[in-house]
């Protein structure tokens, strides 16, 4: 391990970081391994439930869903920072990063919202669905992670 620490998991100063060997990939039944688990799966169920209330709520406008996704965001997210003693600026040197990140966040919801409104609904979440194929071709190209021939194969 890394300094005196399990090879399975490490802990930083705020968050839980899984540092799983390969040997240790297969179907263990961790906790931490399996709080993963159940946190997709419940991410995956309330994604669903907004995308379905979007296209409910068909008498407001895109930007005010997003406005009022905003709002709640904003006071869930302060009020857990707030308990964890964390400034919500972050360190200095990621500003630039976090500022690019909010806007991307920013025009994904607003186009996603959008998508939802102006489409059949699963329509849109297939195509939503793309976005691991375009985040894998983007890891490979801008961050020089590696791209093999069946990374290829599965995006197809």
């Amino acid at each position: 391990g890394v300094d005196g620490e399990s090879d399975a998991v490490r802990h930083t100063d705020s968050d839980l970081c899984l540092h799983l060997p390969l040997h240790t990939m297969s179907r263990s039944s961790s906790p931490v391994r399996s709080f993963g688990l159940v946190a997709m799966l419940g991410s995956a169920f309330l994604f669903s439930i907004m995308a379905l209330q979007v296209k409910w709520l068909a008498q407001f406008g895109t930007f005010q869903l997003v406005f009022w996704r905003s709002v709640f965001m904003l006071a869930g997210t302060m009020a857990v920072l707030v308990y964890r003693g964390e400034s919500p600026i972050g360190p200095s040197g990621d500003w630039l990063v976090l500022i690019a990140r909010g806007v991307a966040g920013f025009a994904f919801m607003s186009a996603f919202y959008s998508a939802i409104k102006l489409m059949p609904l699963s329509d849109a979440i297939v195509i939503t669905y793309t976005s691991p194929v375009i985040t894998g071709i983007a890891a490979a190209v801008l961050l020089g992670e590696a791209w093999g021939v069946l990374d290829a194969i599965g995006s197809v």
